[in-house]
């Protein structure tokens, strides 16, 4: 405010709620729920009183209420580089972009490409890129937070954060109730799905192992030949879905509510995943 010292009544009034903070050093603090700032310059004594010769900056914060509140930010990805903040949270594993300043936190959900890389020559740079965003993880992040602590072993296992630089912090389960069991059977119907079936949910990556389950029932049709298996989840070319058997039906992705339907009436769910951060 023009001034070149801290300990001395300075010329314009620095007023927080209408409290007067009659020196320089006594203000520098942050505020993070600020409802306006007023910058009035020349004198304003009438209103102000002594040291506002110059002017006075009156900061007025929001009212408190009983409710919960947050405030966020939204920018371009671009963007982040030039963005200042106390703290930049990574939701998925990897920094895409470094932040300038403030705290980097990751969420890792697991290391699979680590732990079970793509073992076709074809994937090599898929592996290579994933192998380097893990790493660049250690490297640059503040804190990770681990969804199990099973994750958190293979972080320190594969990549060697130390345990004091993560936080395990369990996956929470999805709120709402269920939908009406009364639309199961035309939400049944509508996905093609008919008769008694297993179900497994995921996508087709190589480490759900679908291949396995496609063996194994094989030999669950032998004596019972009524059951089919459904498959819930994205799936890609060259995936199980081009070769499906006259049993097996795929119903790619799925609304939440059809889930919640598939999971209910499915004689039995079948998970033969090899790996899972969870």
């Amino acid at each position: 405010f023009g001034l070149t010292n801290d300990g001395i009544e300075q010329g314009v009034g620095i007023y927080v709620d209408d409290v007067y903070y009659s020196r320089v050093a006594s203000a520098t603090f942050d505020f993070l729920d600020v409802a306006q700032i007023e910058v009035l310059r020349g004198p304003q004594g009438t209103l102000y009183g002594k040291n506002t010769t110059a002017g006075a900056i009156n900061i007025t914060t929001n009212q408190p209420t009983f409710d919960f509140e947050g405030r966020a930010e939204v920018k371009l990805l671009r963007e982040l580089p030039t963005t200042t903040a106390d703290v930049f949270w990574y939701p998925w594993n990897a920094i895409i972009t470094k932040a300038r300043v403030g705290a980097m936190v990751v969420t890792l959900q697991d290391v699979a490409p680590l732990a079970m890389p793509d073992p076709r020559w074809s994937r090599w740079f898929k592996n290579a890129r994933a192998k380097w965003r893990y790493r660049e993880v250690a490297r640059l992040a503040t804190h990770v937070i681990a969804i199990s602590e099973f994750s958190a072993r293979e972080a320190h296992r594969h990549l060697g954060i130390p345990y004091d630089r993560m936080t395990v912090v369990l996956d929470g389960g999805d709120f709402g109730a269920p939908p009406d069991a009364a639309g199961d059977a035309a939400a049944l119907e509508r996905l093609g799905v008919r008769g008694k079936y297993l179900l497994t949910v995921g996508a087709a990556d190589r480490r759900k192992n679908f291949p396995m389950l496609q063996r194994a029932m094989r030999t669950v049709r032998e004596t019972h030949p009524e059951l089919s298996l459904v498959l819930a989840g994205p799936r890609r070319r060259g995936s199980a879905q081009d070769a499906l058997q006259s049993w097996e039906q795929a119903v790619g992705f799925v609304s939440d509510d059809d889930l919640w339907r598939l999971y209910r009436n499915a004689e039995l769910f079948v998970f033969p995943s090899r790996y899972e951060g969870f």
